[in-house]
Parts: C-alpha cells; structure tokens; sequence
C-alpha cells in the first residue's frame, strides 16, 4: 500500500507518521470480485462484467462485518460495499441481461 501523509502544525510530526504506519500494517488486501463476469438472476438472467479485481484493505476482524448490496438498473449495476453499516466502496458495473449478452459481445469484453 502506497501512503502519503501530510501534516501541518503538527508537535512532533516523526512519532505521529510512526504511529500511522504501525496501524496501516494491521490491514491486508483482501479480494472481494475478481476481474470477470458474473451471472446473477433475480427476475431473470443478468451478465456482470466487473473489469478489475476489486480489493480493498480491511482488518482480519472487519471482513465478517462487510455486506455486499447491487443496485440493479436496466443498462447499470452499482455495486457498494458496506463495512459496519457504512459505504467504503461504490463502483458501476456493466450490466446486459439474457437478450443482449450473445458469444459476439462476450468475445469482445474478454479481448478488452
């Protein structure tokens, strides 16, 4: 994880970077989707085309605590990430249902 801290005013600016350092080591990456595309069905049949892994940093502990919610939309998804009932990811994802979704446009997102 690249980190830039930035302290102004600060008493003692060398303990305090120390400090922040020390926690971010508590958290690791951890793989929610990996890049690829997902059948989902609800009413019917759904295609999500996630076009990169999607990792976000979380503590051992907090993973359990993480709820995954799609907002489905007839040309979107919108796929948000809660952590202890609160958003820490949102991402919009490409969606094409049982009708649109043909090997033509599957040959096309894999070659993207």
């Amino acid at each position: 994880m690249d980190v830039i801290i930035v302290t102004i005013n600060h008493s003692n600016d060398w303990s305090f970077h120390q400090t922040i350092i020390e926690e971010l080591d508590e958290y690791q990456f951890k793989t929610i989707f990996e890049k690829g595309i997902y059948q989902i069905t609800f009413d019917k049949e759904y295609y999500l085309n996630i076009k990169n892994d999607i990792v976000i940093p979380l503590k051992d502990n907090e993973y359990q605590n993480t709820e995954i919610k799609f907002r489905l939309y007839t040309d979107k998804a919108i796929l948000d990430i809660y952590l202890d009932n609160i958003l820490i990811y949102s991402n919009q994802l490409e969606v094409y249902d049982e009708k649109s979704f043909d090997l033509d446009l599957l040959i096309k997102i894999l070659n993207e």
